[in-house]
């Protein structure tokens, strides 16, 4: 985990983050660094700063980072914001801190033990697309109201699908 506690959120106190992290974890010049960024203005400037300005200082950024939108309003795609929640829900929901030095030491305390990779971060940051979602099913109309029944059951595969070799193709023709 990589932490940088700038006094003020701006682009120029970005930028000098993403500085920072290349020169604490140096990497050979073919590696490439992907960085998920949401929409907060400083970053948009950031992103736009270093991507289209012909400015030397940012040739370092330009060759070893690729930024990586994620679409506005969707916190639940930004993996910061799982961890942010269950640090509140486990740490600051309906505290009381007296002083902000206070609240920043439990937080720095808490979050120090995702400082190592592991398994609950690596869960909290990687998406599960196959729990089952549930859907509602339109059952009966009642005048002119809907009766529905929730179900979490997911549809069942009819086909597999297979993949296409010469092989295939020549005993499906047969």
């Amino acid at each position: 985990m990589f932490v940088t506690k700038p006094e003020r959120f701006n682009y120029l106190t970005t930028i000098e983050s993403i500085e920072a992290f290349l020169a604490a974890y140096p990497m050979p010049d073919f590696c490439k660094i992907f960085m998920i960024m949401d929409n907060a203005p400083w970053h948009k400037k950031a992103k736009r700063l270093i991507s289209e300005e012909s400015d030397a200082r940012y040739q370092q950024i330009r060759n070893r980072v690729t930024f990586l939108p994620i679409p506005p309003y969707s916190p639940d795609l930004n993996p910061i914001e799982q961890v942010r929640r269950k640090a509140r829900r486990e740490v600051t929901h309906n505290t009381y801190f007296p002083r902000l030095n206070i609240l920043v030491d439990v937080l720095d305390s808490y979050f120090s033990k995702f400082a190592r990779a592991n398994i609950e971060l690596a869960t909290l940051c990687t998406f599960n697309f196959d729990k089952p979602k549930k859907k509602v099913r339109i059952r009966y109309t009642i005048g002119n109201r809907y009766a529905m029944k929730i179900s979490s059951k997911r549809p069942k595969t009819c086909v597999a699908p297979v993949p296409y070799t010469a092989s295939n193709h020549a005993s499906a023709a047969t």
